[in-house]
């Protein structure tokens, strides 16, 4: 099951350090080896689309960045999930996430 918010908050903070690291997407894609192609990264500063864990390492590697920083609206949300009635409780509840 895919979860997506709209419009994604976080898709700014990629283009953002992209264009502090002073890169093009070209450049981007071929740092991170997408072979030249600016197809997915531009989805995924667009957010139609997250990079997979490998892709998401080198974007962290290439930019000298964190996870938190990369995607502070993400992340945020695993820190500080909304609170309810049951929380601190552990629970078995299976709960839908990105793929």
């Amino acid at each position: 099951m895919k979860i997506k918010e709209w419009p994604p908050v976080y898709t700014n903070s990629l283009r953002k350090h992209r264009k502090a690291a002073g890169l093009r997407q070209l450049d981007v894609a071929r740092l991170i080896g997408l072979e030249g192609s600016t197809e997915r990264l531009s989805k995924w500063e667009n957010g139609a689309a997250d990079p997979n864990i490998d892709n998401l390492f080198r974007l962290l590697a290439l930019y000298k960045t964190t996870p938190e920083e990369l995607y502070p609206e993400k992340w945020q949300a695993i820190e500080n999930p909304s609170s309810s009635s049951t929380a601190g409780a552990v629970s078995e509840e299976r709960i839908p996430v990105e793929v």
